[in-house]
């Protein structure tokens, strides 16, 4: 069970590392968690740019040093700045990276980082064009202590071979008559968040693949549903699929259905299945 941990921003950790990055993109809290790490690895926050006045001004309290920009473009033509954090609405995240890598830096994006098959296709060429890495930052699996233990296990071989991966990830979408807790509308919008096996599911696949090894995977089935929200018609509260690859099998389930009183963001849970435990 993971839980999401709200804290004030202090000074980062020591690192023999040290770069300059920018923040374009304050859509999702997320965003919060992904400085905070580029910080503990050696990052220098220097500058943030977004459209988003009242997550920009939460943004200004947690770091009162950053310079704000008055444009994208101010980041993007900056030689000093080596890195751009975003968390954009879903599907702006893909062309904002590749618009940074077309800049000469590299970026690091919330997840989702691609909502369809032709910001895929779009994001691989610019990666092969220009060099530059287009990363995504899958909190559930590099932010959870016991997901890094346990892949440090599995690479160790102490469960034997990896069979199978079963990913069971209910999130509590929050109840909107609570202050602070109201969803924006492209939250209800599949076209913009990409749907929930892409959503929050992409956690679920980031895991499977590294936790059974495997290089090539196939979604062999799946199914979506949206069970409780007809005010939303297009909204998807569930979803689940089977994935098979080169070192194992997989099942993945996610919904939008951990009840409010648990107090929580979600109730996500790993099972790795191997030949020896």
């Amino acid at each position: 069970v993971t839980q999401e941990v709200t804290v004030a921003a202090g000074p980062p950790a020591k690192s023999k590392y040290s770069i300059k990055f920018a923040v374009i993109g304050l859509d999702h809290n997320h965003i919060n968690g992904m400085t905070e790490a580029v910080r503990r690895g050696g990052g220098e926050l220097v500058a943030v740019y977004s459209t988003n006045l009242p997550a920009l001004a939460d943004f200004q309290k947690r770091y009162p040093d950053v310079k704000v920009a008055a444009s994208e473009d101010e980041i993007l033509s900056n030689p000093s700045i080596q890195l751009v954090a975003g968390a954009a609405i879903p599907d702006l995240r893909a062309p904002l990276g590749v618009r940074v890598m077309r800049h000469g830096k590299d970026y690091l994006s919330d997840k989702p980082g691609v909502t369809t098959l032709e910001q895929l296709a779009e994001v691989r060429s610019a990666v092969k064009e220009t060099g530059r890495m287009f990363a995504i930052m899958y909190s559930e699996r590099l932010e959870v202590k016991a997901a890094v233990q346990a892949g440090e296990l599995v690479k160790a071989g102490a469960i034997g071979k990896v069979v199978q991966t079963v990913n069971l990830a209910s999130h509590q979408v929050s109840n909107p008559s609570q202050p602070g807790n109201g969803r924006p509308d492209w939250f209800w919008d599949p076209a913009r968040y990409g749907g929930i096996l892409c959503d929050i599911g992409s956690h679920q696949a980031d895991q499977f693949v590294y936790y059974t090894g495997s290089t090539v995977a196939d979604v062999t089935a799946s199914q979506i549903a949206n069970v409780n929200w007809p005010q939303h018609p297009q909204f998807q509260d569930f979803g689940d699929m089977m994935l098979h690859g080169n070192g194992g099998m997989g099942y993945v389930r996610v919904d939008w259905f951990t009840p409010d009183g648990l107090g929580v963001w979600g109730d996500g849970r790993l099972f790795i299945l191997g030949t020896e435990g």
